[in-house]
């Protein structure tokens, strides 16, 4: 690779949001995991099970089929749940799709649920487009950095479904990824951050970077609903594993003084090690951090799309249009769009701890702590 691409910057935002490397007798392995955003396996077993069963199934029943078993899923609670109140994109319904009785689950209706059925298999079709974008792009990169991609889908504990692609990566690959970005074998997203090397802040353009930034979107970047005068308004958060407290701080410092798109602010998580951590601005216990942007920021500072993956982009677009429509509603909410640390972020105990967690952008501008009480 004598120059970087659109397709390696990518593949790098992928591994820095939820990527590993694993050494191998005869190379390494590079495994992107990419979460699920409509598609649910799970329940589709459920759903189809129920309506087999007409006198429905408790949990623990539920827990022996085939499909939940082999995926090993223990705790259902909270996808039975989430399925008793499903309901069609954008349209509302009056049933419940299920109904507990006792300890018993059941279909309450069954037109509902046969509407679930259809949109999950709409829903496989797009991840395995996805999928199928995912695979070109790393084949891109270059012949030498990937061979024998192999993608799969993983389920945890709770039914959350994760799509995984990996492959495997030649020593001269490796040695790139250590020599131009500091990478080594382990959990990259676990413990590794942008400015492990030069060759992101440095080195990349805008555009690059804006490539880099939407490999991040697609693992691990959300859309977030926040009320504001009874307007919806809407964020996109992304979501950074709690030990890694670097990479928030990188991520803002990529997107605000190198893009140009302003940080709302970062929602830090409490962390053990951490004691300097103020109870104000870790109420999220040990759960990931997030670094949250309003949509319409993006679009006048970004390159849109943010994401490549379509059923995200989809999401976005229909965010942004309702955020535009409340701005157009209440300007006051134009107050919130500007860069952190804002006159509400601009706290002795959030600067601080930004600052421990390697700010350098109210240092870079000389802005003391106690200036901003």
């Amino acid at each position: 690779m004598s120059e970087y691409t659109q397709q390696e910057a990518y593949i790098l935002g992928c591994l820095y949001g939820r990527g590993s490397i694993e050494e191998e007798p005869d190379g390494f392995k590079l495994i992107l995991r990419f979460p699920h955003i409509s598609y649910d396996p799970i329940g589709e077993a459920i759903i189809k099970a129920l309506l087999r069963k007409k006198d429905g199934l408790t949990a623990e029943e539920m827990r022996q089929l085939p499909e939940i078993k082999r995926r090993g899923v223990e705790n259902l609670g909270f996808k039975l749940n989430k399925l008793r109140k499903w309901h069609p994109p954008r349209v509302e319904v009056y049933n419940p799709l299920l109904v507990r009785e006792g300890k018993i689950w059941k279909i309450y209706d069954e037109d509902l649920a046969d509407e679930y059925l259809h949109w999950q298999e709409k829903y496989l079709k797009r991840e395995y487009a996805w999928r199928g974008y995912v695979v070109e792009t790393i084949q891109n990169v270059s012949s030498f950095m990937a061979s024998n991609i192999r993608s799969y889908f993983e389920t945890g504990a709770f039914g959350h479904t994760v799509h995984v692609v990996e492959c495997k990566i030649q020593p001269i690959a490796m040695k790139y990824l250590r020599d131009n970005y500091g990478l080594d074998v382990g959990d990259i997203y676990m413990h590794y951050s942008l400015s492990d090397s030069r060759t992101i802040f440095e080195r990349y353009n805008k555009d690059l970077k804006e490539w880099l930034i939407r490999g991040l979107a697609d693992t691990i970047a959300t859309i977030d609903r926040y009320i504001h005068s009874n307007m919806p308004f809407y964020r996109v958060q992304f979501s950074v594993i709690n030990k890694n407290t670097r990479l928030p701080v990188d991520i803002c410092l990529l997107l605000q003084k190198h893009i140009g798109v302003p940080v709302y602010y970062i929602g830090w998580a409490s962390i053990e090690e951490r004691e300097d951590a103020d109870e104000e601005y870790t109420k999220r216990g040990g759960r990931d951090h997030l670094v949250k942007i309003w949509v319409v920021n993006f679009e006048r500072k970004f390159d849109l799309p943010l994401f490549m993956h379509e059923q995200k982009d989809t999401e976005f677009q229909e965010a942004l249009n309702v955020s535009k429509n409340s701005l157009k509603q209440n300007p006051k909410l134009e107050n919130l769009l500007t860069p952190c640390p804002r006159k509400t972020t601009r706290t002795k105990k959030y600067i601080e701890f930004c600052i421990k967690c390697g700010c350098k952008q109210i240092k870079n501008k000389q802005l003391s702590i106690f200036d901003v009480l």
